[in-house]
């Protein structure tokens, strides 16, 4: 049929030669003809031609008995080949690289080594057939397929922002099971998450791929079994903290006569919670306790009150001593008296005397409690003439209360000293 075609065609061809070359409309029409007989050809010839295909992907067939043998390709990623198929002309169009299959079989290798294995290409759904393929074989690398646990160690880059800090942490899992070929896993040591701490300001939970290390701290390329990069799970607790300094909480004795103090075991605490929480507080305050006299000078404990959304620091205790000291309040009064003079030498006189009629202040520091019960009248500004001789002396004054239990009281005299002439 397809020579009785060829005849035809060459027969109706002679006869419009010569016209076609005079009559322009004879040409159109000859155009029309040509592609009538054209489609005549695709139609009912169908004549078989070869198409190129480039980017046919290589794939592995026997992965699953290679595996069952304890081994495994080391590298399965073999490429792209280019096929030229023999198909009817009519087919070419829906033939792509997706319509090719090039497959490199690995079912029968039994030991690790380098193997060159031949491909086998076919065209699917009989659209036509592979006529020749470019590579022809692929170099195929078996290694032994091995599992190893490694430990995994958490790593932090960056830096929270100010205010917040990491209140728990987990990795899972914290030994991580490599499976893959030997040259891969074997040389793993251990592995490394690593989390970005800037700009984190919430809890993180999220699969973190690791980095593996040899003994030696080298890195290493890792090529699991399933091609999957190896990663865990990592969880931070990212809270709000603030160092805040720790108060009792007391009643004081009476502040206008009495001074209390205290030292506290824990004068700090590191404390979480919701930022804007933290933000309010101005202390962490302990228990309430009633100062009275039988605990001044005293070691006791007492525990933190810690507010609601708040949490201490792990590992600090909520039992803290505290020492109490209390001390009367030391106040000044002062007084103005007149000058009593002591001890005048026999025979001798004060040759201005006049001079011993001005008045004194003296200042007296003491608690309260005595400063309420002295008077003017209570308090002396004495110069002891004891033991002089006549002439001009610069006597100092001995302010001095007369009565007994202000002992304790401290007196200064002012102005401090007084020039006398004795005759």
């Amino acid at each position: 049929m397809e020579n009785n075609g060829k005849h035809l065609l060459e027969k109706i061809g002679n006869s419009f030669k010569g016209a076609l070359q005079k009559n322009w409309v004879l040409m159109v029409m000859s155009l029309v003809i040509g592609m009538l007989l054209w489609g005549y050809v695709l139609a009912y010839l169908n004549p078989v031609r070869l198409k190129r295909v480039p980017g046919v992907i290589i794939s592995l067939e026997g992965i699953s008995d290679l595996q069952a043998r304890n081994l495994i390709v080391v590298n399965p990623d073999l490429g792209k080949a280019t096929v030229t198929v023999s198909a009817e002309i009519t087919k070419h169009a829906e033939i792509d690289a997706t319509r090719v299959s090039c497959v490199a079989n690995v079912n029968k290798i039994t030991a690790a080594g380098v193997y060159n294995l031949p491909l086998d290409v076919r065209v699917q759904s009989d659209l036509g057939t592979a006529a020749s393929w470019s590579p022809e074989t692929v170099r195929v690398e078996v290694d032994r397929l091995i599992t190893k646990a490694v430990p995994v160690q958490l790593a932090f880059e960056g830096e929270l922002p100010e205010g917040y800090s990491i209140s728990r942490e987990s990795v899972e899992p914290s030994l991580l099971t490599l499976e893959g070929a030997a040259r891969y896993i074997e040389p793993a040591f251990r592995a490394i998450a690593t989390v970005d701490l800037t700009d984190l300001t919430h809890d993180f939970d999220a699969a973190v791929t690791v980095v593996c290390y040899d003994r030696e701290g080298n890195e290493l390329t890792v090529i699991t079994r399933t091609g999957q990069e190896p990663s865990v799970i990592v969880r931070l607790g990212i809270t709000a903290h603030r160092e805040l300094p720790v108060r009792l909480d007391m009643t004081p004795p009476n502040e206008v006569y009495y001074e209390t103090n205290y030292t506290l075991s824990l004068p700090t605490v590191t404390v979480w919670g919701d930022a804007n929480v933290l933000w309010g507080l101005d202390a962490i305050y302990t228990e309430h306790v009633e100062i009275t006299p039988d605990i001044w000078g005293t070691t006791f404990e007492i525990a933190l009150v810690i507010p609601q959304d708040v949490t201490l620091k792990t590992g600090t205790p909520r039992i803290v001593k505290t020492t109490v000291t209390v001390e009367e309040r030391i106040y000044e009064k002062t007084f103005t008296v007149p000058i009593k003079v002591e001890n005048l030498p026999r025979g001798l006189t004060i040759a201005d005397p006049n001079g011993l009629n001005g008045m004194v202040e003296v200042t007296v520091s003491g608690t309260k409690t005595l400063l309420d019960e002295l008077t003017a009248a209570d308090v002396l500004a004495v110069i002891d003439l004891t033991g002089l001789r006549a002439g001009t002396h610069t006597i100092v004054f001995t302010p001095r209360i007369d009565r007994r239990g202000f002992e304790e009281l401290i007196l200064v005299a002012s102005p401090e000293k007084i020039t006398l002439t004795l005759r």
